[in-house]
């Protein structure tokens, strides 16, 4: 029959067993923290999805908006020629229309030879095609009337110029104009301005006045049209926006700026030496990618329109060949998560009324197993507050620990091990005690010199024969510096103290002068596991003598 003593204990797996219906709401708990967890998990993975979709539309945008600038230089060039003859020819007409009203106004009240010169000084200063463009005029006899850039020709007969090619330039707009009275005429010449190897062809439209039998004409170079196609680009690319800070930025594979918006860079700066963070060249990364067939997306950080601090980027670049140009556009993938968050909250709103109604649930049932838990913590607290004051009682008196007064039978279990442990210590530590007594006596009495030194080689000890032989104390490290002055001065006297450096526990013969007088010392040195040194010596000078 079982005592009033072992009826009040219970095992702790008696009390979980009883309040088993704590560890069944303990699985409800579960089941919805579970659920929480997989309801926010295909949130997290929903908005993954969602951003992903986003970045690439994103990457179509700004592709496309690439691909625009790219198609919109394509089909301005396709028409370039045709529209520098418009132009060329427009401007031609223009000075005939003037040349015709002067003639017409003046005839009869002016000589020919007057209005001649009225015609020359009104197309004389005319200028177009940013400042590049003038009027000609030559007679049919080949005689230039007007050429306001090189006026030392006029007055000259020209029917023997040839351009760089060999063709008679005067030559053969004559025969133009005696075949059609107007018309084109191609001319090649190099330029001052570019390559002195290259040729350049200069296109002329020419027409005829008959009232002084003169024809008048005006040219221009294709590539200086080219080129102010390509200003006229560059002023519309700057304008270029879209959606949040979006541009376009064009580089010229040289590595030069063209079109940048930048705090830090301007047009015509030079960027081929801009590296990544990784150390990779800006430059050359993005020229790679858009030297592609069909261009491609390089990620970096770039500073947001407006601001200063690198952002990170992703955009689409592509080259345009034609003209050594890398053209692209990108957007920040921070707005990209911007844009992401907004979207998020729609969510948040659906998964918080799951959420609300999962914790409304949940914490009724936590209510129950947390008076359910109170009532098995308070048991369990009592019984290791006594507990625990008996093992400090016992741990510093040395008393053993008591087995009754507690509600826990696993309790009196543990204390018997316990006090098995706290014998065994105190035993312990009795011999240690004695253990130190006798090596402590044996230490200081030894008729030999022993100290010891710690890591640092800092003195720990010595005992009294070492301090007794040196009239210092070895405070400070032991080093040369403290024991080298008392060495005999002989090179193996000082060859044996350097060996005690080693640590090999070899004795080696050492001769000093203490207090006045010469001693012959025998020393060796040892090195613990601890890295600490361990210096044994004894005085071997009466042996000597």
């Amino acid at each position: 029959m079982l005592t009033n003593k072992a009826k009040r204990q219970r095992t702790l797996a008696d009390t979980f067993r009883f309040y088993i219906t704590g560890i069944s709401l303990f699985a409800v708990f579960l089941t919805g923290i579970i659920y929480i967890s997989m309801e926010l998990f295909d949130f997290e993975r929903e908005a993954e999805i969602t951003r992903e979709q986003y970045l690439e539309e994103q990457k179509q945008r700004i592709k496309s908006e690439t691909t625009k600038v790219i198609e919109y230089i394509d089909f301005t060039r396709m028409f370039l020629e045709e529209n520098m003859e418009k132009a060329i020819k427009d401007r031609v007409d223009e000075a005939y229309f003037m040349m015709e009203n002067i003639y017409y106004q003046h005839k009869g009240e002016l000589s020919d030879q007057e209005i001649k010169q009225l015609i020359k000084d009104a197309l004389r200063p005319a200028r177009f095609f940013h400042g590049r463009g003038y009027y000609f005029i030559v007679s049919m006899n080949g005689v230039e009337e007007l050429y306001p850039v090189a006026p030392q020709f006029e007055g000259k007969n020209l029917l023997d110029l040839q351009d760089e090619k060999g063709n008679f330039v005067i030559r053969d707009e004559l025969d133009v104009i005696r075949n059609y009275g107007e018309g084109f005429v191609t001319d090649y010449w190099s330029k001052p301005d570019a390559n002195p190897d290259s040729l350049y062809p200069k296109t002329s439209y020419i027409k005829l006045f008959k009232p002084l039998n003169w024809y008048v004409g005006c040219g221009e170079y294709l590539d200086n049209i080219e080129k102010d196609m390509q200003e006229d680009v560059i002023q519309r690319v700057k304008n270029i926006r879209f959606g949040e800070g979006g541009y376009i930025f064009v580089n010229s594979f040289s590595g030069h700026a063209i079109v940048i918006d930048s705090p830090t860079y301007n047009s015509g700066d030079y960027l081929g030496d801009l590296v990544y963070s990784d150390g990779t060249n800006h430059m050359k990364i993005q020229k790679e990618t858009a030297s592609q067939p069909d261009g491609g997306f390089v990620q970096y950080s770039w500073p947001k329109l407006g601001k200063e601090e690198p952002a990170p980027k992703i955009s689409y670049v592509k080259t345009y060949d034609d003209w050594q140009w890398v053209i692209g556009s990108g957007i920040h993938i921070d707005q990209i998560d911007s844009m992401i968050d907004n979207q998020k909250q729609h969510l948040y709103q659906q998964l918080r009324l799951k959420i609300f109604l999962t914790i409304f649930f949940m914490l009724l049932l936590l209510g129950l197993v947390f008076f359910v838990a109170n009532m098995i913590s308070g048991r369990i607290k009592h019984n290791f507050t006594l507990f625990s004051e008996d093992l400090e009682n016992a741990v510093q008196s040395g008393r053993m620990l008591r087995d009754e007064g507690y509600s826990l039978k696993d309790i009196a279990i543990v204390n018997q091990s316990i006090n098995n442990v706290i014998q065994t210590k105190f035993r312990t530590e009795e011999l240690l005690r004695e253990n130190e007594e006798r090596f402590r006596t044996i230490f200081e009495n030894v008729p030999v010199m022993i100290g010891v030194l710690d890591k640092n080689r800092v003195k720990k000890f010595w005992n009294k024969r070492g301090e007794q032989t040196f009239e210092f104390d070895l405070e400070d490290k032991f080093d040369v510096s403290q024991i080298e002055p008392l060495l005999e001065q002989s090179t193996e006297n000082k060859e044996n103290f350097r060996k005690f450096a080693l640590y090999d526990g070899e004795f080696r013969e050492v001769k000093l002068i203490l207090k006045g007088k010469k001693a012959i010392h025998n020393w060796a040195t040892f090195k613990t596991e601890a890295d600490e040194v361990i210096m044994v010596g004894y005085d071997i000078t009466v042996m000597k003598e």
